[in-house]
């Protein structure tokens, strides 16, 4: 059985959930055991990680953090990425892996390509997660559960000059977590994640913004509900510096989707000031529909056939055997997904 040493760089409800994860493959007895070490820069995230037992030891210093490790996992907040990267590269050794799983996965593949040196690997990751967790997006470390991925995608960017093996890799620590593997252009993603992630943000931001500046917030705010901290809930995981740089950094996509706002909002006010019952309850009606279809297709993850190809590499020998003697995927007992 071979030790894998991995690092797990952010320990809110991502890192700690893969943690857990692995730490449960640990337990089922698989080919490979994995050694966690974790970091984060806010410390009731490291406590309440290593009271959960998602990592074997704790560090404060990113700076060595990376220094002998096999893999090393960035789920850090966005504006802590870059500095994250200067700090681990002087100690990653040729042959590493780097599965970063920050929300802009282009922007990450250009810091690392800037600080890392010839040799390390990098495979960008975003988790989506199974209907399970689907309408639970808090981003807390004491949110963290075992099977935060099972039955979800796991989407798989690779930098262009990463080797296949690595990618085998990535795909094989998702399979491990629970998750299937599947590929997409880290370009096109980032231009997905303007909609999916910084618009949704940004548009809580502004609803909140919009109540708490107004003249009744002080009557008002004691009648809010759980549909308005859902929809403002980025404001009470994230810190202003990351929306304020995940949305500067998403490019045109999220302006587009800020005018197509814009026009929709003019229009509904158009029928609401007419009273317009017939226009109103046909955009509605369609809408309703349309969701419909969509959180059923979702739910049950019955798609088209469009989904992204996958590489034939990931069916090939996976880069655990190849580096460390052993096949990574085999401990994991799939039944426990039914």
């Amino acid at each position: 059985m071979a030790e894998v040493s991995i690092a797990i760089l952010g320990l809110k409800r991502v890192g700690t959930s893969l943690g857990l994860a692995l730490k449960q493959y640990n337990k089922r007895g698989g080919d490979n055991t994995f050694k966690i070490t974790g970091y984060d820069t806010t410390s009731k995230n490291t406590k309440a990680a290593k009271e959960m037992k998602a990592v074997d030891k704790i560090t404060n210093r990113a700076n060595g953090v990376a220094r002998d490790q096999d893999i090393v996992v960035i789920v850090l907040p966005y504006g802590e990425v870059e500095g994250a990267y200067e700090m681990i590269a002087a100690d990653m050794r040729p042959g590493a892996v780097v599965i970063d799983m920050s929300p802009l996965p282009q922007s990450s593949l250009d810091v690392a390509a800037k600080h890392l040196r010839e040799g390390v690997h990098v495979v960008c990751a975003a988790p989506i997660l199974g209907r399970e967790y689907f309408f639970d997006g808090v981003d807390e470390t004491t949110r963290a559960s075992d099977d935060l991925f099972r039955n979800g995608t796991m989407m798989l960017m690779p930098g262009v000059k990463c080797v296949k093996e690595a990618v085998s890799l990535a795909a094989d620590l998702s399979k491990i977590v629970g998750a299937e593997p599947n590929f997409c252009d880290a370009a096109e993603y980032q231009a997905l994640v303007a909609g999916m992630e910084a618009f949704p943000a940004l548009l809580g931001a502004l609803v909140f913004y919009q109540f708490s500046n107004s003249g009744g917030w002080e009557n008002t705010q004691q009648f809010t509900n759980p549909s308005f901290a859902m929809l403002t809930r980025h404001l009470f995981d994230t810190h202003p510096d990351d929306l304020r740089d995940l949305c500067l950094d998403s490019g045109p996509a999220l302006l587009n989707h800020i005018d197509g706002l814009i026009s929709n909002l003019k229009e509904a006010r158009a029928l609401i000031a007419e009273k317009d019952t017939v226009a109103l309850g046909g955009v509605l009606e369609s809408t309703s529909e349309n969701y419909e279809q969509w959180i059923n297709r979702r739910m049950t993850g019955q798609w088209d056939d469009s989904r992204s190809k996958q590489y034939d590499m990931v069916k090939k020998s996976s880069m655990m055997g190849n580096m460390f003697g052993s096949a990574f995927g085999r401990g994991r007992d799939d039944s426990e997904d039914n």
